[in-house]
C-alpha cells in the first residue's frame, strides 16, 4: 500500500553565518530526527524514496531520520522545495515515483499540504495538534502505479515530537 510521509525538518537553530539556508539542527532537532527514525523502524515503515529540500536542516533531518531505518531509499534533493508552497510540493510529489514517500521540507508549505490533505481525508481533529518542527504526518493510498498520490489519500499517523512517545498519533479511520 503506498505511503506518503510529510516531515517537518526538526528544530534548527536561530540563526546561521551562511543564512537561512544555511541553518543547522539544534541539539533538540537532532535529539528529535532521531527518535523520529527510531519510530519508524518500530513501525516497520521503510521510505523507498524521498524527496528533501536542499537546507542544512532538512538534509541533516533526513539523514538523521533515514539512518535509524534498515534500508536506504533514494534521495533526491530539489532546489524547488526549498520553501515552497503546498502546491509546489504536491506537484513534486505526484511527479514522484516510489511506494513509500518521504517529504522532508518546511513551513508554512509542507504543514499547509499537511492540513489540506488531512481535511480532504476527514481528519480534521488530528490538525489541533498543530505541525511544528519535527512534525509527521503519514498518509496511505489505495492507487497504485506511476502516481499513487495523485487519488484519495487516508491520513494514518499525525505527531510531533511532544506525541512521540504517546498513543495519541495513530488516526482511527
Amino acid at each position: 500500500m503506498p505511503r506518503l510521509l510529510l516531515l517537518r525538518h526538526a528544530k534548527a537553530v536561530a540563526q546561521s553565518a551562511g543564512g537561512d539556508i544555511a541553518r543547522e539542527l539544534s541539539k533538540r532537532g537532532r535529539r528529535d530526527a532521531v527518535r523520529l527514525g527510531e519510530f519508524l523502524r518500530a513501525q516497520n515503515i521503510q521510505p523507498d524514496a524521498a524527496l528533501v529540500s536542499p537546507s542544512k536542516r532538512t538534509r541533516e533531518t533526513a539523514e538523521l531520520v533515514l539512518r535509524e531505518l534498515v534500508g536506504a531509499p533514494v534521495v533526491s534533493f530539489d532546489a524547488n522545495l526549498y520553501n515552497a508552497s503546498a502546491a509546489a510540493l504536491l506537484r513534486a510529489i505526484v511527479r514522484t515515483a516510489g511506494e513509500t514517500l518521504l517529504v522532508v521540507a518546511h513551513n508554512p508549505g509542507i504543514g499547509e499540504l499537511a492540513f489540506s490533505l488531512a481535511i480532504k481525508a476527514n481528519a480534521a481533529a488530528a490538525t489541533k495538534i498543530g505541525f511544528p518542527t519535527c512534525a509527521l504526518a503519514i498518509f496511505e493510498s489505495d492507487s497504485h502505479g506511476l502516481a499513487p498520490f495523485s487519488g484519495a489519500l487516508r491520513l494514518t499517523t499525525w505527531m510531533t515530537p511532544e506525541t512521540m512517545s504517546d498513543d495519541n498519533h495513530e488516526m482511527n479511520n
